[in-house]
């Protein structure tokens, strides 16, 4: 069972240059790779194509990581392999996402 997701979401601005295709073919399938043996249980990739409004989305993709433990997910994140996936950035995006970790508190 899913106990704490991380999500990371990558802006839509003017001055934003995100290399879709790269992201979804090369990054995400190195990063799950390196995460599963460290306790990523699942993913889901999002791309964002209108805001709630109809209007343009703040964010233009997202990439949820789903993990059963949170001492595991932080040891992830603590561990040398983030340094390398967030080396990865600059091949497909020029600005920083937002990042965000919660436990699932209700779910179907």
């Amino acid at each position: 069972m899913v106990a704490i997701n991380l999500t990371i979401l990558y802006p839509n601005n003017d001055d934003i240059k995100f290399n879709f295709e790269y992201f979804v073919g090369t990054h995400v399938p190195k990063l799950t790779a390196a995460l599963k043996d460290l306790g990523l249980v699942g993913w889901e990739v999002v791309k964002y194509s209108h805001g709630a409004d109809g209007g343009v989305p703040a964010y233009q993709a997202g990439l949820i990581l789903k993990w059963d433990d949170k001492e595991k997910l932080q040891a992830a994140r603590d561990g040398p392999v983030k340094a390398e996936l967030v080396a990865d950035l600059p091949n497909f995006s020029n600005q920083k996402p937002t990042v965000l970790a919660g436990g699932i508190v209700s779910s179907s």
